[in-house]
């Protein structure tokens, strides 16, 4: 958990000082994306494992993994960030696709180090 902690912070801070990026097929307000994690909305899941699973996949074989490992840390990270939609601890100030893929990444690299 230690790492995971770490990269998702240092990626929170990166994106307020730094950058704001998104996804280049971002086609929703980065608002719907969090208010559909926190009602569980079909329609908006759907589009978000449409819209951003290739990518999160991509950055997982980047990483060396295959795409059944994309497919898994990216659901671990739908999860995880839908927690922390719940919490109150997701970023609404910072672009929902970096967070989502910073979240598959770190728990990846958590992962290998097990």
């Amino acid at each position: 958990m230690g790492c995971r902690v770490t990269l998702y912070n240092f990626f929170c801070f990166f994106f307020r000082i730094f950058a704001r990026v998104t996804h280049p097929t971002a086609n929703l307000p980065n608002e719907v994306y969090l208010q559909g994690l926190l009602a569980a909305d079909k329609q908006t899941l759907e589009h978000i494992y449409t819209e951003f699973r290739p990518a999160i996949v991509r950055a997982i074989n980047t990483d060396g993994g295959s795409n059944a490992d994309g497919g898994v840390f990216f659901q671990t990270a739908l999860y995880e960030a839908a927690a922390l939609a719940r919490s109150g601890q997701l970023h609404a100030d910072i672009p929902f696709f970096p967070q989502l893929k910073a979240l598959a990444v770190a728990h990846y690299r958590d992962w290998l180090e097990e």
